[in-house]
């Protein structure tokens, strides 16, 4: 059974730095990109 939240989840997981919080991650992300 394919779970895509599951999948979402572990992408921003492996994505996340000890500097960002797996909920602030694409707020972390979008700043590093400026």
């Amino acid at each position: 059974d394919f779970n895509v939240k599951k999948v979402i989840h572990n992408f921003f997981q492996i994505l996340s730095t000890d500097l960002c919080i797996y909920k602030f991650n694409l707020i972390c992300l979008a700043q590093k990109s400026e």
